[in-house]
């Protein structure tokens, strides 16, 4: 399912990952891939436009996950969102 938002996400449908990692997120609330599962939604919520969102969603998993192998890809992109 991870597989398939990102690939809906780089075929341009930033809305339909979203709609994705939603319905993943509901059927595997504790997964493993959770997340990478973020990182891709914070990137499809950039893609959109909703940089407050995405900016909120990153500032809490790095909170939460300072040491996790994907914060250095969630610095990068919250670096986005400071960038017109």
């Amino acid at each position: 399912m991870i597989d398939h938002a990102r690939d809906t996400l780089g075929a341009g449908d930033a809305a339909g990952c979203l709609s994705e990692l939603d319905a993943y997120d509901r059927r595997f609330p504790r997964s493993a891939m959770g997340e990478e599962a973020t990182v891709l939604r914070i990137e499809a919520l950039l893609r959109l436009g909703d940089r407050a969102r995405a900016a909120d969603l990153g500032e809490r998993f790095l909170a939460a996950r300072p040491t996790s192998p994907h914060a250095s890809g969630v610095r990068a992109l919250l670096g986005a969102t400071t960038n017109p």
